[in-house]
């Protein structure tokens, strides 16, 4: 693992405020992905500026890169037909971590959920934050928002990504 003291050695971050700012990063590098991505996250809205980064990631699986994307059951729920129809024959490989059965949250194993917003592009520049892949303004539950919600994420190059792209192929190997 990466030490604290040996963080600012070799590193660049950079601060991105919200989707706006997030979602280009994100797909620029998923567009200049060659080799692999690993993404998981609690929401994958594919609606509004989501569908943005659903495309690159379908656009990154089309060229030959292995993308492994991971949703939660409850945070996303069931991904929509036609997105899971085109991703799949785009080539993303898309698993639910622990998706819901018939009896929903009221199994306690059903509680532990993927929280985690990670991605991980050629394992040389890893994204990692507080956002889902929800547009700024959309809420699932109240619908469109006045102003923006407010959260940050980082974009990450230097030795660190190499832990990260570690923890999420790991995670990735675990849900086989």
């Amino acid at each position: 693992m990466t030490r604290v003291a040996d963080f600012a050695k070799d590193h660049r971050v950079h601060l991105l405020q919200g989707a706006q700012e997030l979602f280009p990063a994100l797909i620029e590098a998923m567009d200049a992905a060659l080799s692999d991505i690993q993404f998981e996250t609690y929401i994958f809205d594919f609606t509004g500026a989501g569908a943005q980064v659903a495309e690159a990631l379908i656009r990154a699986a089309q060229r030959g890169v292995r993308t492994h994307l991971v949703v939660d059951g409850v945070g996303t729920g069931p991904l929509p037909k036609a997105w899971q129809q085109r991703m799949k024959s785009a080539g993303v490989q898309v698993r639910v971590y622990s998706p819901l059965g018939p009896l929903g949250l009221l199994l306690p194993h059903r509680w532990r959920r993927l929280h985690r917003k990670l991605c991980v592009v050629d394992g040389v520049v890893a994204f990692c934050g507080g956002i889902n892949i929800l547009d700024d303004y959309q809420d699932p539950n109240y619908g469109t928002l006045e102003s923006p919600r407010f959260d940050f994420a980082v974009r990450v190059m230097g030795p660190l990504v190499v832990d990260v792209h570690a923890a999420t192929v790991q995670f990735w190997a675990r849900l086989q």
